[in-house]
């Protein structure tokens, strides 16, 4: 380009601009602490850290990652179709949730301008992170994360066409890729050849490769997208139980308990029905973590006693709702949805829900949930979280409302069953309700939020609130607990859930405040000081908003109906 411009040459077509993050000098850069060395003698002690940008047909997506020297794990990542603050800030405080105590890593990054904006200066401050900068423009001065992102592009990005991919298509492969990264990718640097979920990996010493000092790297291919009919595996099944050349012997460890007397004399196994129970783990972002059984698409639970007490939570995969006997409402999105018998529900992934059983004719409720495995969903059906269903779907019919009720008692009959085939009725019956779901009760897409290291913010800040809806609560405390500057944050609020975040929160409390006016005999201020309304006006503001009388009105003429 000097020599051209030497001679007054100019180029016919100019290369497209890349994005940079340099906006000049605010203050005095911090020194350059790793000094081209990214080699680090135990985890979390060196970080480092840079945006990228992927340009496909639909648009542009920037993923920002913080890669440790140690082992090239991908401690946490952000991916947006913008290269804000809010990115690399997510992607900061994600990282400093894994740290654990008096570990206080160093964080190398080039010289953009968001990691010398105060918000990331206080994340960095408030876990104790050692600020490190490059030289300007000196890209070998960040060639730990050049490397990254090198292999990035080179194992998932080049040679292929991105042709007809949405941006939320891009960023859920991307995002996927960047979990099997994590969890899965081989790397042989340590002397290992094995690969597994980077918590014990990084126990024994492997993880997945990095690009830097890579020479032993080996890769296993990444991910690709299968398509499984749902309905040849139910035909499939259908023809197992037909056959009547095989003899049934199905062993449930958690419901059943095999013995026999190995003596070398033929004799019938002996199934010892044993007690099974169901432990979940709801998780600081109130998501459910299943402990799925391996032998079926999901988990299926019959909820029969008034004592069960849920908290509310989320999970990425479907769950189908079905009352055999007696009243369950649940709660989802805040919203209450009622549930009697012979009723059916359907929860969409991500959303936050929990039910309540009731007594209303002395006896107890049996309702059936069956909460679908995403992990398997994923493999038969690409983006299957994506979707929205609904009871009144357009495709959705008489006969299959009808279909889905049969199908919930089967499966309620079959849990209960002691039989030597129930593994095979229950698997039958659960793929065949997926199928009926995802081809007649699909009613729309969902778009995705922001997403963190494999995780929806969006559910997380949901969650957050609603467990914290009674306390005092602002935007700018909720913003500051998930890394976010207060405007950027009620943004991507509104954009998530269509609502402004003191409207969402009024009817989190609105909804409480209703069910205590219709149930129980509480004064008006005290319901509203139980549910968080700050004073008794702003309860009276909120009933008159929504249902256009006062809230004593309310109580009267719903607490006769409840």
């Amino acid at each position: 380009m000097r020599l051209m411009t030497r001679h007054g040459l100019a180029p016919l077509f100019k290369s497209a601009k890349r994005y940079s993050s340099y906006k000049g000098e605010p203050a005095k850069a911090p020194k350059n602490l790793a000094d081209r060395d990214f080699h680090a003698e135990r985890p979390n002690m060196l970080w480092v850290t840079d945006p990228a940008g992927f340009s496909i047909p639909a648009g542009k997506a920037y993923m920002s990652p913080v890669i440790d020297c140690y082992d090239g794990l991908p401690v946490a990542w952000t991916i947006g179709t913008s290269p804000n603050a809010a990115l690399a800030n997510g992607m900061l405080a994600d990282a400093c949730s894994t740290l654990r105590d008096g570990e206080k890593p160093i964080i190398h990054s080039d010289r953009g301008c968001h990691y010398r904006w105060s918000e990331w200066i206080r994340i960095c401050k408030e876990h104790g992170l050692t600020r490190s900068m490059s030289a300007k423009g000196c890209s070998p001065d960040n060639a730990a994360t050049e490397g990254f992102f090198g292999r990035t592009r080179q194992e998932f990005f080049h040679k292929r066409s991105f042709a007809g991919v949405s941006m939320d298509g891009f960023v859920d492969m991307l995002d996927g890729y960047m979990v099997w990264y994590r969890d899965k990718r081989i790397k042989t640097e340590f002397g290992h050849g094995h690969h597994g979920p980077s918590t014990r990996a990084r126990s024994c010493g492997m993880i997945g490769g990095d690009g830097i000092n890579d020479e032993s790297n080996k890769t296993s291919p990444p991910p690709i997208a299968q398509y499984v009919m749902l309905k040849h595996l139910i035909v499939t099944y259908r023809s197992v139980m037909a056959r009547k050349d095989i003899t049934f012997c199905h062993t449930e460890i958690t419901c059943y308990m095999s013995t026999s007397v190995n003596d070398g004399m033929e004799r019938p196994v002996t199934t010892v029905p044993i007690a099974a129970q169901h432990h979940t783990l709801i998780g600081p972002d109130y998501r459910e973590e299943n402990v799925y059984p391996e032998a079926y698409p999901g988990l299926a639970i019959i909820h029969n006693s008034l004592e069960e007490k849920v908290k509310a939570h989320w999970h990425p995969g479907l769950e189908f709702v079905y009352s055999s006997h007696g009243s369950c409402p649940f709660i989802v999105d805040g919203q209450e949805m009622p549930l009697n018998t012979g009723d059916l529900l359907l929860i969409n992934p991500y959303s936050i829900h929990y039910g309540i059983p009731t007594n209303t004719d002395g006896t107890t409720p049996l309702v059936l949930s069956a909460t679908f495995n995403d992990e398997v969903l994923e493999r038969l059906y690409p983006f299957a979280d994506r979707y929205m269903f609904s009871l009144r779907a357009p495709r959705a019919t008489k006969d299959d409302l009808a279909r889905l009720a049969r199908l919930g008692e089967d499966i309620i009959r079959w849990q209960q069953s002691d039989e030597a085939i129930r593994g095979f009725k229950l698997n039958m019956l659960l793929y065949e309700l997926l199928s009926l779901l995802y081809s007649r009760f699909v009613s729309g897409v969902r778009r995705p939020e922001l997403v963190r290291s494999g995780r929806n913010i969006t559910m997380q800040i949901i969650g957050y609130m609603t467990s914290h809806r009674k306390q005092h609560l602002e935007a700018t405390d909720v913003a500051r607990e998930f890394g976010y500057g207060r405007e950027h944050f009620c943004r991507l609020f509104r954009k998530a859930t269509g609502k402004t975040f003191k409207e969402f929160l009024t009817d989190l409390r609105l909804d409480d405040a209703c069910r205590k006016l219709s149930g129980s005999s509480a004064s008006i201020a005290s319901i509203a000081r139980e549910c968080g309304f700050p004073d008794t006006r702003a309860l009276q503001t909120a009933v008159q908003r929504k249902y256009g009388i006062r809230a004593q009105e309310y109580r009267e003429r719903y607490e006769n109906r409840n």
